[in-house]
């Protein structure tokens, strides 16, 4: 077990500036993007279908979520995956053999690399970690079901042993891991009343939260610099102060804030309310104009 001694304590809410809550709260509140039913509810919708739509998700919307995996991993693991579980009630014991010859196969027709060690299809003996597909066979108590896993996991409160099992897929690191198990638990969150606890299991730290992170540690009197558990301690943190209810909504607005909608300092935009707004109103003509050509397009096309 992984000793978590940074992201233990915090801080008395009277220490955090009015100002930073404010933008705190605004931030979270970003998160209905990130979860809005056409996008997020309709991703969990394709993988309530089923273990292998789930396995899918997992491995194709998640598993290659780190820095530097080409974009063609995540089609070419689907194409994989449907291909040889076509006519499956439940994969086979060749199953994760079978997939990574496919994942090779379908690679070299498009003259794609297949980054054996970290990716999450790669099927070895040879090594403690397995593949996604690998994992699932495990699972034969939840009809060789990830999603399914995952949820009882979470509701059952052993978000911890679920992290520390997904560790041991090839290629997933802490990032994917609470990636994965956060967006899960917002799913589950539809059904059941849960806790994300322990919270930082449910912290995925990527370019974006670690900058806001620093941003909003240095105002704190937190030095994030590389570390990954301070910057989730942050987040964690600042949600309470603000009377966030779930931690994990702040990460996702912060996500949502930092990849798609800042188009200046962020550090001036997560720190000050005048550039917050502005930032908002920015994107509030970008969506106009959008829109706009969209209706144009849909004219033009019908």
């Amino acid at each position: 077990m992984r000793e978590l001694a940074t992201r233990k304590g915090g801080f008395m809410t009277s220490k955090y500036p009015e100002y930073l809550l404010k933008i705190v709260r605004a931030v979270a509140r970003l998160s209905e993007i990130y979860w809005h039913k056409d996008c997020f509810k309709k991703e969990f919708k394709f993988a309530e279908n089923g273990w292998l739509p789930a396995l899918i998700q997992f491995t194709s919307s998640y598993s290659y979520e780190r820095q530097g995996a080409p974009l063609a991993y995540r089609r070419l693991s689907r194409n994989s995956l449907e291909n040889v579980a076509k006519g499956m009630k439940e994969p086979s014991k060749s199953f994760p053999e079978d997939v990574w010859a496919e994942f090779k196969r379908l690679a070299k027709e498009g003259g794609i690399g297949t980054n054996e060690n970290v990716n999450p299809l790669t099927c070895s003996e040879n090594n403690r970690q397995i593949s996604s597909a690998q994992f699932v066979l495990n699972l034969k108590e939840y009809e060789y079901n990830i999603l399914m896993w995952a949820e009882d996991h979470i509701r059952e409160g052993k978000a911890e042993d679920a992290t520390d099992d997904l560790l041991g897929i090839r290629g997933v690191g802490w990032k994917i891991a609470a990636f994965y198990l956060r967006d899960v638990a917002h799913h589950v969150a539809h059904h059941y009343d849960l806790e994300e606890e322990p919270a930082w299991c449910f912290q995925p730290v990527d370019v974006w939260i670690r900058r806001i992170a620093t941003s909003w540690g240095s105002i704190i009197g937190r030095s994030v610099e590389e570390n990954y558990d301070v910057a989730a301690q942050v987040f964690i943190d600042l949600a309470k102060a603000a009377s966030v209810e779930k931690a994990g909504d702040l990460n996702a607005g912060a996500w949502v804030l930092g990849s798609q909608l800042i188009h200046d300092d962020i550090d001036k935009v997560v720190t000050n309310w005048d550039a917050f707004t502005e930032c908002m109103k920015q994107n509030c003509q970008w969506n106009t104009a959008v829109t706009g050509i969209l209706r144009k397009i849909t004219v033009d096309q019908g």
